[in-house]
């Protein structure tokens, strides 16, 4: 209801608007229609580390021999657009237990019918709770600070989803100070297509040591006396698996993103940054970058409560240049 705000639903951003190596808006499909939103001061960028570097890309800012390669006019030529990318990654270990003493019993369509209408009727129940209802930051031996997350399910799980009928219960667990480095680089010049990605995930020796530990850490804590009442076999990786090489062989199999993907368009003054400490984008005039892509390094956690503190600063910096001119 804020007079200075429109919200446009099912748009989607083709490129910035810009004159020169001024940006001036942004152009998006909108009903099958090119439009074009025109602004007065500056553009925030706000599309995640996935889609800023494309849309940055698609509009000439970016690796000038990749754009070129798709036919796109160069406005400025950023190497560090789209690289830098990167995650936290993740692995369950899986216990099955005797049947009936884990919650996947809930997933059965009679009992989530009745665990709906309990919270909507009551506002309690487990509906009221996360399916994660447990989490710990653990530190490896080469660290000083923790640096392994963890989540607990009280469920089994085939990948992501609890079958109703099976039971156990999953440790979910991955280091955090991520140092394997990606990219992110267009496809082709639609707009509409997906940009290609390599995580890289696994690249670095040490993401790969943290990994091993975090197994061997798991085992343990799964082999406490807290457990003795509800513990099966280990299903993941399972007995056999106790090798570096098996134990690296599972997590190249198995790794899920915790959706943590950051750093494509990173903050720094250095030839591969894109962004300076004040979020304006290098040699590009009224544009600034505001999502989790700006991060250098991924935070020792998730990335929610720092990507919403970028977006306060972006605004804080906003309103104090707003300010400035002004007052001039």
């Amino acid at each position: 209801r804020r007079h200075n705000l429109t919200i446009l639903a099912g748009a989607h951003v083709t490129g910035l608007a810009m004159t020169g190596t001024s940006v001036t808006g942004a152009t998006f499909l909108r009903a099958g229609r090119t439009e074009t939103a025109h602004c007065d001061r500056e553009v925030a960028l706000a599309a995640g580390a996935v889609q800023s570097p494309q849309i940055l890309m698609l509009s000439g800012i970016g690796p000038a021999a990749q754009l070129r390669a798709h036919g796109i006019r160069v406005r400025q030529d950023l190497a560090g657009v789209g690289e830098n990318l990167h995650d936290q990654l993740e692995v369950h270990i899986k216990h099955r237990c005797a049947a009936g003493l884990s919650q996947n019993k809930l997933l059965k369509r009679h009992r989530m019918l009745a665990i709906g209408l309990q919270w909507f009727l009551t506002h309690s129940g487990p509906a009221t709770t996360t399916p994660s209802r447990v989490g710990a930051f653990l530190r490896s031996s080469h660290a000083t600070y923790p640096d392994i997350q963890y989540h607990f399910w009280p469920y089994f799980l085939d990948g992501w989803s609890p079958p109703p009928d099976k039971d156990g219960y999953c440790f979910d667990v991955g280091p955090m100070r991520t140092e394997s480095r990606g990219w992110v680089r267009l496809a082709s010049d639609d707009p509409l297509a997906a940009p290609l990605m390599c995580l890289n995930g696994l690249q670095a020796e040490a993401d790969r040591r943290v990994f091993r530990e975090s197994v061997r850490m798991t085992r343990e804590i799964a082999a406490q006396s807290a457990f003795d009442k509800v513990r099966g076999p280990e299903e993941s990786p399972g007995p056999d698996v106790n090798s570096d090489a098996d134990i690296d062989a599972f997590v190249r199999a198995n790794a899920n993103s915790a959706y943590h993907v950051c750093g494509t368009c990173r903050m720094g003054n250095d030839d591969l940054a894109v962004v300076s400490p004040d979020l304006h984008v290098h040699g590009i005039e009224g544009l600034r970058i505001a999502d989790a892509s700006i991060m250098p390094t991924i935070t020792n956690g998730n990335l929610n409560a720092p990507s919403l503190m970028i977006g306060e600063k972006a605004a804080a910096m906003i309103l104090d240049d707003h300010r400035r001119r002004s007052a001039a």
